[in-house]
């Protein structure tokens, strides 16, 4: 088995959220940050046939480095990598090792429906949102609209009332609800592969929000726990 290049892109992302990986026999990857309020979802191309515990994700990413084109197998123990001249025993963890949110998430799975909001953000709206956050020193992403219907994204502390401000009208919601809403989330959770999303909001019936990020060229997907500040209507 040999991994894509689209499959190690996957995992440089994930190592960016936790450097623990427990993937399970199948074509699903999935991570998650400490908190768990950042979680990652990817269907890959490739089966994985047996469980596969890493500890150190981005020295395994490394480790890739030392072979031109290789060939993985996988045991109940290692990762044997090899190419036509060199061979790697690369040894899995135990899971108990591992972060107990990634453990958890292994098994969990993710059946949300009826959005309350759905709508698309462009890489090129993203990149310009993410530069304005980092020019103003801001780390809340809030997604607002007065009519439940046309959708505009601001850069703003929004604690502080004379914070700077930047707002970029982003496009109309597919879900015509006509309840105001604003979605806040914090710029350091969106650690996303590069491409454009379809942005779900999604309240729950115990009262929780979610928001989840797709991506349209791959099958990758990101929820995001909200700031409390995140309203839906009265909700």
């Amino acid at each position: 088995m040999m991994l894509s290049t689209d499959t190690i892109e996957v995992l440089k992302n994930f190592a960016g959220i936790n450097t623990n990986l427990l993937i399970l026999p199948g074509n699903v990857i999935k991570t998650c940050n400490e908190s768990g309020t950042n979680i990652a979802i990817a269907k890959v191309t490739e089966t994985f046939p047996n469980e596969i515990a890493i500890y150190d994700l981005n020295e395994f990413l490394n480790t890739l480095t030392l072979l031109d084109s290789p060939d993985f197998s996988v045991s109940d123990t290692a990762i044997t990598i090899a190419d036509a001249r060199t061979k790697i025993t690369y040894y899995l963890a135990s899971p108990k090792v591992l972060s107990k949110k990634i453990v958890e998430l292994s098994t969990r799975e993710f059946n949300v429906k009826d959005p309350k909001v759905s709508f698309m953000l462009s890489q090129t709206d993203l990149a310009k949102l993410r530069k304005a956050a980092s020019v103003f020193g801001h780390d809340q992403l809030s997604f607002v609209s007065e009519d439940g219907y046309t959708i505009s994204a601001m850069v703003k502390d929004i604690t502080i009332n004379s914070s700077n401000e930047y707002t970029l009208e982003i496009g109309n919601s597919t879900i015509d609800n006509e309840i105001p809403f604003s979605i806040v989330v914090a710029f350091s959770q969106l650690k996303f592969i590069k491409g454009d999303y379809i942005l779900n909001f999604y309240l729950q019936p115990n009262g929780v929000k979610i928001a989840e990020f797709i991506n349209t060229a791959s099958d990758v997907r990101y929820f995001c726990g909200l700031d409390r500040s995140s309203t839906f209507g009265d909700q």
